[in-house]
């Protein structure tokens, strides 16, 4: 069946998928178009195109098949060209074809309407489509849409069953609905084969503009209510995390407390224990007073003893010379002794008391030296507890100091840790009546949502519903004028008839003029024709009256056109409003987002000054502990200035 002349006059491309035996081929190259693809599966069909085509620069044969997706395939040849497909035929047409037979079944390559289309490359516009594929017809079609192409066919002729003459296909009502829900008017529809009609059809700009702001609706719906979604489980998420990381701050906040309240004691137990310190040390501190005041006494007393030493040495070394001279006087005496004898017995006297006096000076010496050797070791064994004492005290006064400064940093960074706890426990405060806040914008936006798809549910469903009124409405304009046009040819025929009765009436009085015999018979005539004029009139009253009625209808038809027209004006205002407030809820929503970012800053900020915070503890838990073992470290050696002072006190 020859393309219709419309379609091949202006310039364009044209793909013929199922050329067959090229039957159309003859047209097709007289015509205007300036590219011509023809696509046969049936290998010596298509070698045959090929052959005829050869000399033709504009026509480009392809021996493959179109289905849905890449590959190979069985191509069922049947002894009637027309019905070879890739796919079975059932029943119904094996009884529509009793003699239905496969005559070959040659593997073919199968390309998507995607791959061809990428094969052919670009296509001039407009692009027409002729489309015999018997039972593949749907799977064709909705490749050519998945590739994106659909739109841009400009005119399509579809050879299909009137029904499913083949596994998986789809019948002549299914995809002429499909094709026109996709945007394309049926121009005729040529049943001249009322088994396999073929459809003429053309891209209707309106309906595929409604269709594809349809679409854009729907999908931005979509996209919205996915981001509404997402950002619904975000803020969930983010409740989640802020409640989780309220709860840990909460538990933290409590262990800081427990901690501080922890510290709070042990620096009052180390406070004790510092008292303690003191009074030990200020003990110490006595102490050492008292033993260099026993020192000083000691010094002073070996002094004194010195002194009396070196007096008794003087005196010693007095007596050794008195003995010496007494010696020399006693040489002197003996060598006198004979001229005086009654000087002899003063002389041992006198040597008798100095050698007394020698031996007591003796006895003397020796105990001086034993008190002086004693006393040296009392003093060097109070020097070295002197040392003992003023080295543990300067060591108690080091660790004094250290302990007051760590006890005053602790202090620093306790204060500083509170400050920063209660830092926390605001920005967590302020958290949970952000996240409030937010949740309950959430919630007010996802109820805008819903209401605005439900208005735009409406709106869909208003649209359909006028555009079946409007179908019906088209159907009963048609009706209509199908009924005018044949009350008019009613009318019209009443007219000749009463102009012929008028003929006839004309005649019978002239027939009564001449023929007086007649004139009962001619009255009668005249009284049956003038009741049958009478009838007539009627009849065409009745009919003026159906002729009325039938404008009136017309009227309100065209009212109802108006009125219809106006609910699409009204319902492409109200798209127009549902896509103002999807834009309006795309804004809310990024503000939505715009919050969540900031909670997220806020949370990502206040993560490390909790971080801080536990290290902080950590270290103050650490600086503790070491506190506390170098307190028991030091608590035997304590009690060691004790026992020292009481062994020197004894």
């Amino acid at each position: 069946m020859p393309l219709p002349d419309p379609a091949l006059t202006a310039s364009g491309t044209l793909v013929h998928i199922g050329a067959g035996s090229g039957e159309r081929l003859a047209a097709q190259q007289s015509s205007g178009l300036s590219r011509i693809v023809l696509v046969e599966p049936d290998p010596e069909l298509a070698a045959a195109l090929i052959r005829q085509t050869r000399d033709e620069p504009r026509i480009e044969v392809l021996p493959l098949a179109v289905a849905g997706a890449d590959g190979e395939a069985t191509l069922e040849v049947m002894n009637f060209p027309d019905l070879s497909s890739l796919r079975r035929p059932n029943a119904a047409l094996r009884g529509l074809f009793p003699g239905l037979r496969a005559r070959a079944q040659p593997v073919v390559e199968v390309l998507s309407p995607a791959t061809l289309l990428a094969r052919l490359g670009p296509l001039d516009q407009p692009l027409h489509v002729i489309l015999e594929a018997a039972g593949a017809e749907q799977e064709i079609l909705t490749g050519w849409k998945a590739a994106g192409a659909l739109a841009q066919i400009d005119r399509l002729e579809l050879r299909c069953g009137e029904e499913p003459f083949h596994d998986g296909a789809a019948g002549r009502a299914a995809l002429e609905s499909w094709l026109v829900a996709e945007g394309f008017a049926l121009d005729r529809r040529d049943q001249t084969d009322p088994d396999w009609p073929v459809l003429h059809l053309r891209a209707d700009a309106h309906a595929r503009a409604q269709t594809t702001a349809l679409t854009e609706a729907r999908t931005a719906l979509q996209a919205l209510e996915s981001r509404a979604q997402q950002a619904e489980t975000a803020l969930t998420e983010a409740e989640a995390r802020a409640r989780a990381a309220a709860a840990s701050a909460a538990t933290r906040l409590a262990t800081l407390e427990q901690s501080l309240a922890e510290a709070q004691s042990a620096l009052a137990a180390k406070a004790a224990s510092l008292s303690e310190a003191e009074a030990q040390i200020s003990g110490t501190t006595d102490r050492a007073t008292s033993l260099n005041t026993a020192l000083a006494e000691a010094k002073t007393a070996l002094a004194t003893k010195a002194t009396a030493l070196t007096e008794a040495e003087a005196k010693l070394k007095a007596a050794t010379e008195r003995a010496s001279t007494l010696d020399k006087a006693l040489a002197e005496t003996k060598a006198a002794l004979a001229t005086k004898t009654s000087a002899l017995t003063d002389a041992e006297a006198k040597l008798k008391t100095a050698s007394e006096r020698g031996a007591a000076l003796d006895r003397t010496l020796t105990e001086t030296k034993a008190t002086l050797e004693s006393k040296a070791a009392a003093l060097t064994d109070t020097e070295a507890k002197l040392k003992a004492a003023t080295d543990r005290s300067a060591t108690l006064d080091k660790a004094l100091i250290e302990t007051k400064t760590a006890l005053e940093a602790k202090a620093a960074a306790l204060t500083d840790t509170e400050a920063r706890l209660k830092t926390a426990a605001d920005r967590g405060g302020a958290l949970d009546r952000t996240l409030t806040e937010t949740k309950a914008t959430l919630t007010a936006k996802a109820a805008a949502l819903t209401d605005t798809e439900a208005k735009l549910k409406t709106a869909t469903e208003r649209g359909a519903t006028l555009d079946k009124a409007l179908a019906e409405t088209k159907t009963a304009l048609e009706a209509k004028a199908a009924a005018l046009t044949d009350t008019e040819a009613r009318l019209k025929t009443a007219a000749d008839r009463g102009g012929a009765l008028d003929r006839t009436l004309t005649e019978t009085k002239a027939a009564l003029a001449s023929k007086t015999t007649a004139l009962t018979e001619a009255e009668k005539l005249a009284t049956s024709r003038s009741t049958r004029i009478a009838e007539l009139d009627k009849t065409i009253a009745t009919l003026r009256s159906q002729l009325s009625q039938a404008n009136e209808d017309l009227s309100r038809n065209a009212f109802d056109l108006r009125s219809t027209r106006n609910e699409l004006g009204l319902a492409l205002r109200l798209q127009t409003t549902a896509q103002s407030e999807l834009q309006e809820l795309r804004q809310r929503y990024e503000a939505v987002q715009a919050i969540k970012q900031e909670q997220d800053d806020l949370l990502r900020q206040l993560t490390p000054r909790l971080h801080e915070a536990a290290r902080q503890l950590q270290n103050f838990a650490l600086a503790e502990a070491s506190a506390a073992e170098t307190a028991l470290r030091q608590q035997p050696s304590k009690a060691l200035p004790g026992k020292k002072a009481r062994k020197i006190k004894a």
